[in-house]
C-alpha cells in the first residue's frame, strides 16, 4: 500500500479491510489514522507474523482501545512463517521472537568475519 493511502484520513473510525490479502501493515501506511479509530476489520488476511513485517501492528494491538473485530476470537491469523502459520497474531511474541532473530543475524555475522580471514591467510 502507499504510504500517503491514509495520511489524511485522521478522523476515520471504522475501517473495513478485512479479506484483502494484506500481509503486513506498516507502521508508516497506517498510524495516522489509527489514532482515531474505534472499530477495526482487518481479519481474513494472510499476515507475514515476521518482525520486519508485523512487530509494530502486534503492539499496536496490545495498546489499542478500538474495538478490533476477530481479535480475541482468533479469526486475526499469521500465513508465515510455517512456525506461526494458522496461529493467532497474538501468539507472535516480537519481545521473544524479534531478540532471538538478532542474535542469530549477529551470530551468523561473526561466523562470516572469521571465515574472511581464515580463506584470506
Amino acid at each position: 500500500l502507499q504510504t500517503e493511502l491514509f495520511q489524511n484520513l485522521t478522523n476515520l473510525e471504522t475501517l473495513r479491510i478485512d479479506g484483502n490479502q494484506l500481509h503486513s501493515v506498516d507502521k508508516s501506511v497506517f498510524e495516522p489514522m489509527f489514532k482515531s479509530l474505534k472499530e477495526l476489520f482487518i481479519y481474513r488476511n494472510p499476515f507475514d507474523c515476521t518482525c520486519e513485517n508485523l512487530r509494530w501492528f502486534r503492539d499496536w494491538l496490545n495498546g489499542t482501545k478500538a474495538h478490533v473485530i476477530g481479535l480475541q476470537e482468533g479469526q486475526l491469523t499469521c500465513s508465515t512463517p510455517r512456525n506461526f502459520a494458522n496461529k493467532t497474531i497474538l501468539a507472535f511474541q516480537p519481545e521473544l521472537e524479534c531478540e532471538s532473530e538478532a542474535v542469530v543475524i549477529a551470530s551468523l555475522s561473526v561466523c562470516g568475519a572469521v571465515l574472511v580471514v581464515a580463506v584470506g591467510t
